[in-house]
C-alpha cells in the first residue's frame, strides 16, 4: 500500500514539475546509446578504471551516425569523466544539440570521437499542455492506471481500515499483555 501512496506522490509532482519545465523551455540532449554499468571484473578485463559499456545502438541515432559501436566502453563525454550510466544520461541531457568531444575504449585501444548530440523526444500532453519527455509521460501513464483503482475506492476506505487494524492490535496487546501476567502468576505458583 506504502507503494501506491508514494507513486501517487509521485504522479501528483508532474503537473508541478510540467510547468516548472514549461517554463524553462528546458530541452535534453540524446546520444542514442543503450548502455550497462561496469562491474569491478569487467574493469579489470577491459582494463579502464571507468565507464559504461554500450550495448545496443538506436537507429539512425547521433550515437550510430557518429562512429560509436557495441562494445565500445564510454570513458568520458566533454572532458568529464563517466563512472555509471546516470553520470552518462546527465552529462548527455545536459547538452541537445550540441558537439561533443567522446573518448572511449574500443579492442583495447583509446579512441576519440566527436559528435553532435540530438534532441530527446517530448509529447505533448493535453492536460497540461506542455511538453514532457515521453519516458516520463509513459510512467506517469503507468502509474496511473495501476493506482486508480486504488483512488477510486478513495483514500477514506484505507484510512478506517488503518485506525481498524491499530485498534485490534491495541486489544491484542492487552490481551498478550494479561496472558503474560497470568503466566507470571502460575510460574509463582508452582516456584512456591
Amino acid at each position: 500500500m506504502k507503494k501506491y501512496f508514494t507513486r501517487l506522490l509521485l504522479f501528483s509532482l508532474i503537473p508541478v514539475l510540467a510547468f516548472a519545465q514549461a517554463e524553462a523551455e528546458a530541452k535534453e540532449g540524446r546520444l542514442g546509446v543503450y548502455s550497462a554499468n561496469l562491474s569491478n571484473p569487467m574493469r579489470i578485463a577491459l582494463n579502464v578504471d571507468n565507464g559504461v559499456l554500450v550495448t545496443n545502438l538506436a537507429e539512425k541515432s547521433p550515437a550510430e551516425n557518429g562512429g560509436i559501436e557495441i562494445g565500445d566502453v564510454i570513458i568520458k563525454l566533454a572532458g568529464t569523466a563517466i563512472d555509471n550510466q546516470n553520470d552518462l544520461i546527465k552529462l548527455v541531457r545536459a547538452r541537445p544539440n550540441k558537439k561533443v568531444a567522446i573518448e572511449l575504449r574500443r579492442k583495447g585501444k583509446i579512441k576519440k570521437i566527436s559528435l553532435t548530440l540530438g534532441e530527446l523526444e517530448t509529447q505533448e500532453s493535453p492536460e497540461f499542455k506542455v511538453k514532457i519527455p515521453r519516458q516520463a509521460w509513459k510512467k506517469a501513464k503507468k502509474y496511473w492506471n495501476e493506482i486508480h483503482p486504488f483512488w477510486e475506492k478513495g483514500v477514506t476506505k484505507y484510512q478506517e481500515e488503518i485506525t481498524r487494524l491499530r485498534e485490534e492490535l491495541k486489544e491484542l496487546r492487552a490481551e498478550l499483555k494479561e496472558l503474560k501476567q497470568q503466566l507470571g502468576e502460575k510460574l509463582k505458583e508452582k516456584g512456591k
